[in-house]
């Protein structure tokens, strides 16, 4: 999936994906797992995003990088 793809938009399509199994059965588990995955997966990169941005901040609070 394409980088620009938010986590409101992953759970939307998790949503409607989950509205259509309802209907239609198994055929789409593959579906729900992907999406499943790429939402775990997003949320996985913008955490670490953000862990860097606060150690960042830190370290030029503390004078450790002049960057």
């Amino acid at each position: 999936m394409s980088s620009d793809i938010s986590e409101e938009r992953l759970e939307s399509a998790l949503i409607f994906c989950a509205y259509l199994m309802e209907q239609k059965g198994v055929a789409l588990v593959p579906i729900f797992e992907r999406l499943e995955q790429e939402l775990a997966d997003l949320r996985r990169k913008n955490a670490a995003l953000d862990r860097a941005r606060r150690l960042l901040v830190k370290a030029r609070a503390e004078g450790k990088v002049d960057f």
